[in-house]
């Protein structure tokens, strides 16, 4: 999932490695559908490379610095770029959208994203109107008074989630960063802006910039605490998920019991971490390396699709178990699979249900069948 972070550095590694070059060929499906592409940027020099939120935008020029063209490429859920070096094994199922190739062999190709020729003066203009609040703008860009004032002119009836993924309110923001963003500063993502105060709602923009530049600056998400989760890393307690904002909502996580604490800063986060005991490994963990354990379902066809099981990330480790075994069976006399209800009121709600969907067996899995599996049971895998 590329939100902020992800699209900055890609934008930050175009910029060190592409810069000044002219564009010596163009492919890809977005160049053979948008003739445009290859008329606007064809012989044509990259001087720009400028990101805002989870959009960049690749500003080129034919010399004349009046005579400026752009691409504007939205990453969505899953796309990247690729710029030298070896491909790396993921690149294979990938779409291409676009490959700019460079002299020397150098080329730009961007996967299963969104690319628009667009007004490059007006791509500057909403860079430099909007970068401040940006969560992953460079230091002395973010002003945190802007993101702030941002938030604070929401629709006061419109929940908290929704209003920071608007990529207009706070640019950057993605959907892992909402839920441990608002999970840190302690707010129900439910929660209407007009009903937060002005502390509680810097406390949400600090916490957004917090985890959004710790994970540009370490290239990867840091430990998720709620989301996905089906237990809070921090308390161990229950994870609630709900779908919140327009076209049946985005998934959003939160902890009940770490709400009511008040969040956790920065200094009690460490404290209580050790302090507080480990959550017992999960039945089926892996004895030699429990804390290496992973859970996961099977994806081939065959008798055994979807059925859940222990391994072990550890090296030359080979532990397995199936992870199924109290499920019991379901219509077809098949062990029955374990699912999560993902929209409607009861969103959140584990399930029993036939995993070939060749009967109509359904009912409510009971606490005993997700309990045994702990933190390892994500509920969007």
């Amino acid at each position: 999932m590329v939100e902020g972070p992800g699209c900055t550095n890609n934008g930050n590694r175009i910029r060190a490695q592409l810069l000044s070059r002219p564009v010596s060929g163009i492919s890809g499906a977005a160049a053979a559908t948008l003739p445009a592409i290859g008329l606007a940027l064809r012989g044509r020099t990259l001087v720009a490379s400028l990101t805002l939120g989870k959009e960049l935008f690749l500003i080129f020029t034919s010399g004349d610095v009046s005579d400026e063209t752009a691409l504007r490429i939205h990453f969505g859920m899953s796309g990247s770029i690729h710029t030298d070096g070896p491909d790396p094994t993921y690149l294979s199922s990938k779409k291409l959208a676009l490959s700019l190739h460079f002299p020397a062999g150098a080329r730009l190709r961007v996967f299963d994203s969104t690319v628009t020729v667009t007004d490059a003066a007006a791509a500057r203009a909403k860079v430099q109107a909007n970068q401040n609040k940006d969560v992953c703008a460079p230091t002395p860009v973010w002003d945190e008074a802007a993101a702030f004032n941002s938030l604070r002119a929401a629709p006061p009836s419109l929940d908290i989630a929704t209003a920071v993924l608007d990529q207009d309110l706070s640019p950057g923001t993605g959907n892992i960063i909402k839920n441990e963003a608002l999970h840190r500063a302690g707010v129900f993502p439910s929660t209407p802006t007009g009903e937060i105060d002005d502390a509680t709602l810097l406390r949400i923009v600090q916490e957004l910039r917090a985890y959004s530049k710790a994970w540009q600056e370490k290239g990867r998400a840091p430990p998720k605490m709620v989301y996905n989760q089906t237990t809070c890393g921090w308390c161990h307690g229950k994870v609630k998920m709900e779908r919140l904002g327009p076209n049946g909502g985005r998934p959003t996580f939160s902890c009940a019991d770490c709400v009511a604490g008040g969040g956790r800063t920065q200094k009690k986060r460490k404290r209580e971490a050790a302090s507080a005991p480990s959550a017992p490994p999960p039945a089926g963990a892996c004895a030699q390396h429990p804390k290496a354990t992973t859970l996961k379902r099977v994806r081939k066809d065959g008798p055994n699709l979807a059925r859940l099981f222990f391994g072990c990330r550890a090296r030359d480790c080979s532990h397995f178990a199936w992870g199924d075994g109290n499920f019991g069976q379901c219509e077809c006399k098949k062990t029955a699979g374990l699912r999560v209800t993902k929209k409607g009121p009861n969103t959140g709600k584990w399930f029993m249900t036939c995993r070939f969907q060749a009967c109509d067996f359904f009912k409510w899995a009971p606490d005993e069948h997700t309990a045994r599996f702990g933190s390892l049971l994500n509920p969007l895998t």
